[in-house]
């Protein structure tokens, strides 16, 4: 699997129990906490990784938002 934050292949991610109701894991290279979601869902929707140039102000974080907005609506119709 591949670690979001440092970007290295793992077998598998570390169980971190931060919160007894809310597991989650941790990466064993960069001890980086990984979203629970992101672990489970890891084999059916594998992570793209791309790079977003630009200078600061000019929308990439606004760009994403709408992106990952676009995502989470798809099917909902």
């Amino acid at each position: 699997m591949l670690c979001p934050s440092c970007l290295v292949e793992v077998d598998q991610f570390d169980a971190d129990i931060p919160h007894k109701r809310h597991p989650g894991y941790r990466c064993p290279v960069c001890k980086e906490p990984v979203p629970e979601r992101f672990v489970e869902d890891y084999r059916n929707y594998p992570p793209i990784v791309f790079f977003l140039l630009g200078l600061p102000g000019h929308g990439k974080s606004h760009y994403l938002s709408r992106l990952f907005a676009e995502f989470d609506s798809i099917g909902e119709e």
